[in-house]
């Protein structure tokens, strides 16, 4: 059997990898650069109560050279321990490294077949203004060196920096191609290395980065050493400058191009739900938009050209236009660069999302909603906590706001009405009117009058609105861009 591990490093990541793999059970290990002067720390998660091997080498000396020859160890091994997991299955132990230097970790489980490991740079802070000089130097020369590493320590206390070298510059391709974009560079100092370091992110983001919300996001990072007054909302831009550039100059000036294009009229993009992905189902028909039946006009669209290279719209034609509109927007983002999965159904904090995005509450800041499903740190929370706060969702009963539940009809018409009402849209008084009237919540009974009557979402067959119901990622949009109107207004106090 295979194992798979990641070493991760959230704070100064030192080292990621992918071992072999064994499947749900496999464990979590970092590596990070301490707070404390010249120490890092070793953390993560195994099975509870596990015994675990931790073993640090000097760089090109392996632990089976060590087994061969155990006079090795003396001066190869800088750290070596057996230890044990707490019954949570989580570790954290502090390291003090006595040299600056090229280091590999291992780390192995009981259960492990194959150690993961991974080579890392260390430096000790008084030796770091002559390290710096040095790898300036062999960039310079163009000289290979293992860049990555050295800024992760360099940098350290950058997390975001960091984190982003963990994202765009990951696998030894990208590493290769990220030292590329530093060699031969003139760099004269710190300040310039950073710099340098920057740029190369922007333009690995350029290569790597899968969906143009991504890119945009490093862009508006690191918009530092782009200068750029004010970037573009519209995703197709940032669809279109995808690639391989020579300098941050050459990609400045195809992003300004792409900008000039689009502002001439060129056609948008189409993109996903505001969510991560889901693994659920939802249903398609093509009469319609599935169970939902999004009724009125503008159910069969016709198809318009899209910038975007999702390999599965075939499905939803009939939302090419709503989709297109609200991801050149930035309201909507694709599962991935290629895939927008239209026909799964939608869950609450990707819904949550898509209508935060909507009325442009995005930036807005807003203490934590409370909710014990909700996880600090995870990419719904800011969506979720801005809901709450003005009002779009009270969330679920038990003071759960209902992560990872596909929303139902009902409370994504409450959470649509919320937010038009917030946007201060008059209320007609309208009746709710379908058979299964008694079926829907009591609170959810206004809402659904009052979307119907304003031709956002209408029923299914047989006068029945099915509260219950899920709705599909495709089905989503449609509802999000025919209830813009309303949720256009200026900024929500």
């Amino acid at each position: 059997m295979k194992v798979n591990k990641k070493i991760i490093s959230a704070f100064v990541l030192l080292c990621t990898v992918i071992g072999l793999c064994m499947g749900a059970n496999a464990a979590e290990y970092s590596v990070d650069r301490s707070s404390k002067r010249d120490r890092i720390t070793i953390s993560g998660i195994t099975p509870k109560d596990e015994m675990f091997s931790v073993q640090i080498l000097k760089n090109g000396v392996t632990p089976e050279d060590i087994e061969k020859d155990y006079s090795l160890g003396k001066d190869a091994s800088v750290f070596s321990r057996t230890l044990a997991s707490a019954e949570d299955g989580a570790f954290s132990f502090d390291v003090k490294l006595a040299q600056s230097g090229e280091y590999v970790v291992y780390i192995r489980a009981m259960s492990d077949e194959v150690p993961v490991c991974e080579k890392f740079a260390f430096v000790l802070e008084d030796e770091k203004p002559d390290a710096v000089s040095e790898i300036i130097n062999k960039l310079n020369r163009g000289e290979n060196v293992d860049i990555v590493s050295y800024l992760k320590d360099f940098f350290f206390d950058d997390t975001e920096f960091t984190d982003d070298l963990k994202k765009y510059a990951g696998t030894q391709a990208q590493k290769d191609y990220f030292l590329k974009k530093m060699q031969d560079r003139s760099i004269a100092d710190y300040e310039g290395l950073k710099t340098a370091a920057r740029e190369a992110l922007v333009l690995a983001a350029a290569k790597e980065s899968d969906g143009p919300g991504n890119l945009k996001e490093v862009m508006s990072t690191y918009n530092d050493v782009l200068d750029i007054s004010a970037l573009t909302d519209k995703m197709s831009v940032y669809t279109s400058i995808k690639g391989e550039y020579a300098d941050i100059k050459a990609f400045k000036s195809a992003y300004e191009k792409a900008v000039t294009s689009s502002a001439a009229g060129s056609s948008g993009g189409s993109g996903g739900s505001g969510g991560e992905g889901s693994n659920s189902k939802g249903a398609y028909t093509s009469s319609g938009i599935g169970s939902v039946q999004i009724g009125g006009a503008g159910t069969n669209q016709t198809a318009i050209p899209i910038n975007i290279k999702f390999e599965d719209l075939a499905s939803a034609e009939w939302a090419y236009r709503d989709i297109s509109e609200l991801f050149d927007k930035g309201i909507i983002n694709g599962v991935s660069e290629h895939l927008f999965r239209p026909n799964i159904a939608v869950k609450r904090e990707e819904f949550v999302k898509m209508l935060v995005c909507a009325m442009g509450l995005q930036n807005e800041s807003a203490e934590s909603a409370g909710f014990t499903d909700v996880k600090s740190g995870a990419w719904y929370e800011p969506y979720v906590n801005i809901a709450k706060k003005f009002g779009i969702s009270k969330g679920m009963d038990n003071n759960k706001f209902g992560v990872g539940t596909e929303i139902s009809r009902q409370d994504m018409a409450v959470m649509i009405y919320n937010s038009m009402k917030l946007c201060g849209v008059s209320v007609t008084g309208a009746e709710n009117t379908f058979a299964d009237r008694a079926s829907c919540a009591e609170y959810a009974v206004n809402a659904i009058a009052e979307l119907c009557a304003k031709g956002i979402v209408s029923g299914v067959d047989d006068n029945l609105f099915d509260p219950l119901g899920e709705a599909t990622r495709a089905q989503a949009a449609v509802i999000i861009n025919r209830a813009l109107p309303y949720l256009e207004r200026e900024a929500v106090n």
